[in-house]
């Protein structure tokens, strides 16, 4: 049984997915984090079910990757059933969704999160009349802390069970007939893969991805019939088809919320809105923002530097050595050094540069969990159009500062193939953590003052030339597909423990994987180089050669 859960950005799709199953899927409340298709699988009473955890999409009318995702999945693998997940402190805007996802008449739960937020700012909500009106189930969620989970996965699978399928929100009366004499046509036509009814809709508003099915289907008179009800309903109403559209769809919405939401005579003023009044404060927003990477960086450095010290000395002051001893006696002296001085080596050097990410993504995770790290995308993006990208890609090249790796890795949430050209010519030249112990050996050798401000203008001078090159790359490249930008400020709130493990978990997982392989054989390979000369043989090899290192430097200046 596979279920879908869908949803806008940072609606805590992904943490009710983790309370369910007990899975470690990713968590972050900046858009792009969910950008692939993830899908924990466990039992329930003795039935395997499948959770399906999509990207955030506003609507089934794609503008970014991440929705383009979602509808591809829905489309193309449709689920059994689907957990709507709603953040319920933003009814009106979740429910556009929501009745997008009636239209597709699968089994379907809503899932009301963050309803301690909701009632606490003074909000009721009528959760009977929902349900009746909507034909679902609506159930209360605090995802973050695992309340009302249970129940969400025991209603879906008893809807799926018992094929409930949600009740059809009809919009207004022209649209409608459209719609019904679109879909006979569509019935004589033959089979697509989405329902009828969203299908017909998507026709009528010139949605591209439903343009493109019917022409794949050679349905040229849906096509022209659609073309004909567009038509006439622009020309009655007197406005473009999607505005048409969106504004009826909002009329269901408010018609839906009059009968089931009752405000407070005065709302309170969300924690949140008093700190954005400060940390998004024209004048002083900007200094917060620095002050805190500055923390960011000099917290990861300062407290990783005597684990990293530690982990490098161990590897090359006491397993090196003990290793030698041991299998000196036993193995050729060539193949000796190669395991110890190429391998263990490589493997210590990467262990090595772990403590220093571990803080860096730790600290970066609490950004993101608390919900400052969406304000940082928000804050940048001006200086980011200018560029040519978007203020997301100020978050990669973040993370370039502590490994490039997983910063290029992360450039696959830009929303066109543009961005992530422009954002991945950037990052090399973020001075990672590798780059700081070269720093601290040439400015030791060739500077006998003022060390520190050198060092510190090599990483000023990396940026602004990378800046520079993002800005004549946004000059050369052509400037096609283009997309808006659309970014969701969640609330502030405090991080779990839990949720920051699960974020930063896979980030430091990809580095020892994918980095890690590279580094040990390239320290394999610098073994060869080192000990292998063309003219020697092989069987006179074995003396180990002796590294040097800069005292105090990080184990990368060997």
């Amino acid at each position: 049984m596979k279920i879908a859960f869908v949803g806008n950005p940072n609606t805590g799709k992904t943490a009710l997915i983790n309370a369910i199953a007990g899975s470690d899927l990713e968590v972050g409340n900046w858009p792009g984090v969910t950008v692939e298709k993830k899908e924990a699988t466990f039992r329930y009473e003795g039935e395997s079910i499948s959770l399906v955890d999509l990207p955030g999409a506003y609507t089934l009318s794609p503008y970014s990757i991440e929705e383009k995702i979602t509808r591809n999945v829905l489309a193309y693998e449709p689920p059994d059933g689907i957990v709507d997940v709603i953040e319920t402190t933003n009814l009106r805007r979740n429910l556009y969704l929501t009745l997008e996802l009636i239209d597709m008449q699968k089994p379907m739960v809503l899932a009301l999160n963050m309803f301690d937020d909701f009632t606490r700012r003074g909000y009721t909500l009528d959760l009977k009349r929902l349900e009746k009106i909507l034909g679902a189930y609506a159930v209360p969620t605090v995802a973050s802390a695992g309340l009302g989970a249970k129940e969400v996965i025991a209603r879906a699978i008893e809807t799926i069970k018992e094929g409930k399928r949600p009740r059809i929100q009809p919009l207004q009366e022209h649209i409608e007939k459209e719609v019904a004499f679109l879909m006979r046509k569509i019935e004589q036509a033959g089979v697509f893969p989405y329902p009828k009814r969203l299908f017909a809709i998507k026709l009528i508003e010139n949605d591209a991805f439903a343009v493109e099915l019917a022409k794949k289907a050679y349905a040229e008179e849906v096509l022209r019939f659609a073309e004909g009800a567009r038509k006439r309903l622009e020309c009655h109403i007197k406005l473009p088809i999607r505005t048409i559209i969106t504004r009826s769809r909002y009329e269901v919405i408010d018609r839906i919320l009059e009968e089931v939401l009752t405000e407070p005579v005065v709302d309170r003023v969300a924690l949140s809105e008093r700190i954005d009044a400060v940390a998004l404060h024209r004048f002083y927003s900007f200094p917060i923002l620095f002050a805190i990477l500055y923390l960011l960086f000099r917290i990861t450095f300062d407290a990783s530097a005597p684990l990293v010290e530690w982990t490098g000395g161990f590897f090359e002051g006491y397993i090196g050595p003990h290793l030698h001893a041991l299998l000196s006696v036993h193995l050729p002296s060539w193949l000796d050094s190669l395991l110890v001085d190429g391998v263990i080596n490589g493997v210590g050097l990467v262990l090595s540069f772990l403590p220093l990410l571990f803080f860096l993504y730790f600290l970066m995770a609490l950004l993101e969990e608390s919900g400052y790290m969406a304000r940082v995308s928000f804050l940048l993006d001006r200086l980011a159009r200018s560029l040519g990208i978007k203020g997301n890609a100020f978050i990669a090249m973040i993370m370039g500062f502590g490994c490039n790796v997983p910063a290029i890795y992360a450039t696959r949430t830009m929303t066109s193939l543009r961005e992530r050209i422009i954002t991945a010519l950037t990052i090399p030249l973020m001075s990672c953590s590798a780059r700081l112990p070269i720093y601290a050996l040439f400015t030791a050798l060739f500077f006998e003052e003022n060390r520190a401000e050198i060092i510190i203008s090599l990483y000023v001078i990396g940026v602004a030339i990378a800046l520079l090159i993002a800005w004549a790359a946004n000059r050369i490249l052509p400037k096609s597909g283009m997309k808006p930008f659309f970014l969701e400020l969640p609330a502030y709130h405090m991080p779990t423990f839990r949720a920051i493990w699960v974020l930063m978990w896979p980030r430091l997982k990809d580095f020892i994987v994918r980095a890690g392989t590279v580094i040990v054989a390239a320290s394999i390979v610098l073994w060869g180089v080192i000990h292998l000369p063309s003219d020697a043989d092989i069987h006179d090899m074995g003396v180990p050669f002796e590294t040097s290192r800069c005292t105090g430097c990080h184990p990368s200046s060997v």
